[in-house]
């Protein structure tokens, strides 16, 4: 699956704190202000550049790390999973 960011969630940095807040109009579907570790900070700053999603922050960390993508799904996959769970991450319409 393909997962891109809700319309309407924010990334800030409070006291050295990455979170994720939801605008007004998405109170409903992520209430709360929820802390992120630094590694997901720097997906969601991949994937708040217009049109990215997953797909682009594995192939980031691909060239980065010089690591296959199976290993760098193993890694990133748990993370997108969780933020669509609880909402901060929608799925995305496949290109192919």
């Amino acid at each position: 699956m393909t997962y891109r960011i809700r319309p309407g969630i924010v990334r800030l940095k409070i006291c050295d704190v990455d979170l994720l807040v939801a605008t007004r109009a998405v109170w409903e579907q992520c209430p709360r202000v929820r802390p992120i570790p630094r590694l997901w900070s720097a997906c969601w700053a991949i994937m708040e550049q217009e049109g990215r999603t997953d797909r682009d922050v594995v192939r980031t960390f691909m060239t980065l790390l010089r690591k296959p993508e199976e290993e760098i799904r193993t890694t990133f996959d748990p993370i997108f999973q969780t933020l669509c769970a609880e909402g901060y991450l929608v799925p995305a319409e496949d290109e192919s």
